[in-house]
């Protein structure tokens, strides 16, 4: 599990950081002071540097440990008997950690948690109760202030697969194994009576969908400025240039797709123009997904999109750290609309 807690540099005078400016222009992140004078200009940067604010996450006190902890316990009760007694490989080591940080008489542990190194079962316990205690729908920016992911960069690198691409009925799918499940939860929840997909590929992605939905109404759209040759039941593959969405989506059209929406953006062109013109035909509880948003061109998109759509739209922290903090190729980015 990565440290949630680490230090912060300034970019340009290496001060450390308690609350930062991360500049969506230059990429970096910056102390008050350097805010105020740029280093270099981009071509495509502003007078001043398009800054959001950040701040350092808190880690909890003991008191807010034992009392998330108890929360937590509760919650860990009802999981159980929901699984009829099995428990997962998380409930085992989750009962480990708590053997360790509570003592036979039900107070907690003080010297188990005066182990501060980042790896440490201490600090295990406190970011598993730190994400639980967040929420689950939560500010985007508040989560970028958070570090990294709880599993290494090459797993989720192989995660589609490796000497071979994951398939579905004979197609290439271009899905990591874990968002396959993150994708089977959230469609089961939601139950989306359309599927937007941006990005085609093979075609597997979309027939896996729709193969996956439980409502046999459900009608997935996929497109791509070149679009796979496949007839399949309840799936339109569409021509179309996500610079130009408007030319084949128009809005008489999208206004007869019944909701809730699940629109999921897998391309890596004009990001930040794709989820602005979808805005406009979202509705409260539709949700909107964005493919590989680790890369710094999609993750500064998506922020000057929420720049001003901040409580719109909220990550949806069940789904982005079903299987760890960001163990996901969507890290921070399953949004719900929920205004």
């Amino acid at each position: 599990m990565q440290d949630l807690f680490k230090i912060i540099r300034c970019s340009s005078c290496g001060r450390k950081l308690e609350s930062w400016w991360h500049c969506l222009d230059c990429i970096c992140n910056l102390c008050d002071a350097c805010k105020k004078r740029p280093r270099r200009l981009p071509r495509q940067h502003k007078a001043t540097h398009q800054a959001v604010p950040f701040s350092r996450p808190t880690k909890l006190s003991l008191r807010e440990v034992r009392d998330e902890l108890l929360s937590s316990l509760e919650a860990f009760e009802k999981k159980l008997y929901r699984q009829k007694g099995v428990p997962t490989f998380f409930d085992n080591h989750f009962k480990y950690l708590v053997r360790n940080a509570v003592t036979d008489n039900g107070t907690l542990n003080r010297k188990f948690f005066e182990d501060h190194r980042s790896k440490s079962p201490a600090t295990q316990l406190r970011e598993l109760l730190y994400l639980r205690k967040m929420g689950r729908f939560v500010d985007y920016f508040t989560r970028r202030a958070l570090s990294g992911r709880a599993i290494s960069d090459s797993a989720i690198i192989m995660s589609q697969g490796t000497w071979d691409c994951l398939e579905w009925r004979g197609r290439l799918l271009f899905k990591s194994a874990f968002d396959i499940a993150i994708y089977q939860t959230l469609l089961d929840e939601l139950m989306p009576e359309t599927i937007v997909e941006l990005g085609s590929g093979d075609g597997g992605s979309a027939i896996w969908l729709r193969d996956t939905i439980k409502n046999p109404n459900t009608k997935v759209y996929s497109l791509d400025i070149v679009p796979p040759q496949i007839e399949y039941p309840n799936v339109e593959f569409m021509k179309a240039d996500c610079r130009d969405l408007g030319a084949v989506l128009k809005g008489d059209m999208l206004a007869l797709w019944p909701h809730p929406w699940l629109v999921i953006l897998d391309v890596h062109v004009n990001v930040e123009g794709m989820l602005t013109y979808f805005d406009s035909h979202l509705q409260k509880g539709d949700y909107i997904v964005v493919e590989d948003s680790a890369s710094k061109e999609k993750e500064t998109n998506i922020a000057r999109f929420l720049l001003n759509r901040r409580t719109q739209y909220l990550v949806d922290t069940r789904l982005t750290d079903l299987l760890g903090h960001n163990v996901t190729c969507s890290p921070d980015t399953i949004f719900k609309r929920v205004l």
